[in-house]
């Protein structure tokens, strides 16, 4: 699609924080057709993602969120972020969060949850982060992902990290040129972090800071 694109990749799971990404996307964008949604998740239940997205809507399916299903070969990843203008993520909980860091060693401006792994390497100064409040027990739509998930805290996502994705998603979108600039200026400014996953990357990933809103405000 045309215009301007938010991108998101996961393996489609209440974990990830679908509902969040849709609301707080809505709340930035429900009609704004110049400002997209893309989604890439793999499934062989597509239907009932779609139908999930309705529900997280109030009913209806945007025009302006996009769901790939398909599988994308590794090599044609770095074109995938390449689309995109901002990357997000406002997940309740990663392993390792590695699209979070392919897409800022590509460049993008990050938006992501502030828990579990990416807690070792998101701050305030490389990534527009969503913090959560409390840690609470799986509820049972997390626990159907996978038994393993029963009896674990996850952190919270409700309506205040709904509030604080919109804001960032429309902040971004407001300064998209100013946003891009200094995103690249301040890569000579700052120290990289170099998160290294073995067997995947030659090189070690680098993640560099990003602007804060006032920073953005201030060019």
């Amino acid at each position: 699609p045309e215009g301007f694109r938010f991108l998101s990749i996961f393996r489609w799971a209440k974990s990830k924080g679908p509902d969040v990404l849709i609301k707080g996307f809505l709340k930035a964008f429900k009609d704004n057709e110049s400002v997209h949604l893309v989604i890439f998740s793999h499934s062989k239940y597509a239907k009932c993602i779609q139908e999930q997205i309705i529900h997280y809507a109030d009913g209806f399916y945007p025009k302006n969120i996009f769901l790939y299903n398909d599988v994308i070969p590794e090599e044609m990843m770095p074109s995938v972020y390449k689309s995109a203008d901002c990357f997000v993520l406002p997940t309740r909980g990663e392993g390792m969060g590695l699209p979070i860091l392919e897409a800022a060693s590509m460049g993008l401006p990050v938006i992501a949850s502030y828990n579990t792994a990416m807690m070792d390497f998101l701050s305030p100064e490389t990534a527009y982060i969503i913090e959560t409040d409390k840690l609470e027990d799986a509820s049972d739509d997390l626990a159907m992902t996978t038994p393993y998930y029963r009896g674990q805290k996850f952190p919270v996502l409700g309506e205040k990290s709904i509030n604080k994705l919109s804001e960032y998603m429309k902040t971004i979108y407001n300064n998209k040129d100013i946003a891009w600039l200094s995103h690249h200026s301040l890569q000579d400014k700052c120290d990289a972090i170099e998160v290294y996953r073995d067997g995947l990357y030659d090189e070690p990933i680098k993640l560099y800071a990003v602007p804060t809103l006032e920073e953005l405000l201030a060019e």
